[in-house]
């Protein structure tokens, strides 16, 4: 994971507040990837250190992401009535579309 946090990995991790049930990793599948891969180093222990130092802010950060997702979500909807009032990005949403009529249109 060479020092990249779960939170940077995975910005958005909707889980059961999306009706996609979880989705939550399969921490132990992680795990052993962890040890599988560092079986072979000078230091293997402190793989598994750093692991756990990784694993315990990621599963802070999983357990603690309702209120981000409310966020990106209100970011989102902004975003969506921010394009829907744009006549221009209307204009290439029509364009857009009648170009793939036409290239799903029978000859």
């Amino acid at each position: 994971m060479r020092g990249v946090a779960y939170s940077q990995m995975e910005v958005m991790c909707y889980g059961p507040l999306k009706g996609y049930g979880s989705s939550e990793p399969d921490w132990k599948s992680i795990e052993s990837m962890i040890e599988r891969f560092s079986k072979d180093e000078t230091a293997p222990q402190e793989w598994m250190q750093k692991y756990a130092e990784w694993f315990a802010a990621a599963k802070v950060w999983y357990e603690g992401n309702t209120e981000r997702i409310k966020a990106w979500q209100a970011q989102c909807t902004q975003i969506h009535q921010a394009r829907l009032a744009d006549p221009e990005y209307q204009k290439q949403i029509q364009v857009r579309k009648a170009h793939m009529k036409q290239l799903h249109t029978p000859a």
